[in-house]
C-alpha cells in the first residue's frame, strides 16, 4: 500500500504507520482510539476517548518525525512515486553510462496505476467485524477499499480503508472492517458517538486496483537543433532502464521500443549521450520494519508539547519519550535532548546509505 490514510481536522494526510500500528504499539483499543466509547470495555486496554482534534495532534507529529527521518535517510519510508524526474547522467561507475536517481531504494520503475473495481458496495453492519463481497481479478495484494468523504474539508480526497483480513476464492473477494474504521466523517469531531449505533458507520465502500504502470519508465533527452519552427530545442526518445543497484538507485538507460508486452533495445537517435532522463519510479521500504514503526512513533511524542490523551498507559508513554535522553545524546543526537528522538536517532543505523543518507566514496561527478 502506498502509505496509510489518517483524517485530520482538515486535510488526510498519507503516512508511513496506519492507525492500527500505532493503537498496537500502545495496547489502546481501537474503538476509543477512533472516538467511539463502547458499553464493553476490555480491562487490558487503553480506552480514554480520544476526538479528532487530538488524533489531528498525533497525525502533525508523525509527519513531521516521517519528514526528519526521510530528510536524513535520503529516501522515503513508505513507497513514493516520482513522475518524469529529471536526472543528470553520468555517473563514474563500474558500469558504463549509470545514472543515480535522487532518491534511493528503488522499489520499481514506473508510476503507479489505479482502476475501479467496483463502487457502491454494501457493508454488512450485521457483526463486528463488518463483512463486504466483491468479485475481482485484481490480485489481492493490489486491492484497496475506499471512499470519498461527503465534506467540503475533503474535497476531492479518496481515503483507503485498511481491512483486518481479506481473501479471495476464485474471484470472490471477502473483507473483514472493524467497525471503528468505518465511521463516518460527518459524526467524527470532540465528541464522542456510541459504538453501538450503527447509524455513525459507512454503508457503502469502492473497490480499487492498483497496480505498476512499466511502459513508459523513462525518456532520453538530447539538447539539438533539429527541431522544426524553433532554433533550438530538445529531441526525446523512449528508453528502458536496467536495474544497477537498486539500493543505491542506479540505474542503466538505454533507448528502446515498446510494443504492448516487452521492450526491445533499439539504436540511439544520437551519438552523443542525453544531455539528461526523465525518469519515472517509486521508491522506499517495504514492508516497513517494526523498529522504524517505532522510530516513528517515538520521536512523534518527542515533538507533541502536550500528551496525547488522559489515559495512563498512553501518558506513560509520552512521558517516556519526553524524558532527558543519555548524556551521550549531547554529543550525537541533532533532534534534542528527549529519549524519543534520541531513541529514533540510533534506531536509523543500520538503515542509512552513507552520512546523512548519501552515498560515501563509491562515485564522484
Amino acid at each position: 500500500m502506498n502509505g496509510y490514510d489518517w483524517l485530520t481536522t482538515y486535510e488526510v494526510l498519507k503516512l508511513a504507520i496506519s492507525l492500527e500500528d500505532y493503537v498496537t504499539y500502545l495496547k489502546a483499543d481501537e474503538r476509543y482510539f477512533m472516538g467511539a466509547e463502547a458499553l464493553d470495555l476490555p480491562d487490558y486496554a487503553c480506552a480514554d476517548c480520544w476526538t479528532l482534534t487530538q488524533r489531528s495532534q498525533l497525525a502533525y507529529a508523525l509527519q513531521q518525525a516521517q519528514e526528519m527521518i526521510e530528510d536524513e535517510l535520503g529516501y522515503s519510508i513508505m513507497l513514493t512515486e516520482h513522475s518524469d524526474e529529471t536526472v543528470d547522467p553520468y555517473v563514474r561507475h563500474e558500469y558504463d553510462n549509470v545514472v543515480q536517481l535522487e532518491r534511493k531504494k528503488l522499489y520499481t520503475l514506473g508510476v503507479w496505476s489505479v482502476t475501479s473495481i467496483a463502487t457502491g458496495i454494501a457493508v454488512d453492519l450485521t457483526a463486528d467485524p463488518a463483512v463486504v463481497t466483491f468479485t475481482s481479478t485484481c490480485d489481492l495484494n493490489k486491492i484497496e477499499l475506499t471512499y470519498v468523504p461527503d465534506d467540503d474539508y475533503y474535497s476531492g480526497a479518496t481515503i483507503r480503508i485498511l481491512p483486518k483480513n481479506m481473501t479471495k476464492s476464485g474471484t470472490t473477494v471477502t473483507a473483514l472492517i472493524p467497525w471503528a474504521r468505518l465511521l463516518k466523517l460527518s459524526v467524527m469531531g470532540d465528541t464522542c458517538v456510541i459504538y453501538e449505533d450503527t447509524d455513525n458507520y459507512i454503508t457503502t465502500l469502492n473497490a480499487q486496483c492498483r497496480d505498476t504502470d512499466c511502459t513508459t519508465p523513462l525518456t532520453l533527452v538530447w539538447l539539438t537543433s533539429d527541431v522544426s519552427s524553433i532554433p533550438c530545442g530538445t529531441s526525446e526518445q523512449l528508453g528502458c532502464g536496467s536495474v544497477i543497484n537498486a539500493r543505491l538507485g542506479l540505474i542503466k538507460p538505454e533507448s528502446a521500443t515498446w510494443n504492448g508486452a516487452t521492450f526491445a533495445t533499439v539504436t540511439p537517435s544520437y551519438c552523443s549521450d542525453p544531455a539528461f532522463v526523465d525518469v519515472s519510479y517509486i521508491e522506499g521500504m517495504y514492508p516497513l520494519p517494526y523498529k522504524l514503526k517505532a522510530a516513528l512513533i517515538r520521536l512523534a511524542h518527542s515533538l507533541m508539547p502536550s500528551e496525547p490523551c488522559g489515559c495512563q498507559i498512553m501518558q506513560a508513554y509520552w512521558r517516556e519519550d519526553r524524558g532527558e535522553a543519555p548524556v551521550l545524546a549531547k554529543e550525537q543526537c541533532p533532534w534534542g535532548m528527549m529519549a524519543g528522538s534520541w531513541y529514533a536517532w540510533n534506531s536509523l543505523m543500520r538503515y542509512r546509505i552513507g552520512e546523512g543518507g548519501l552515498m560515501v566514496g563509491t562515485y564522484s561527478y
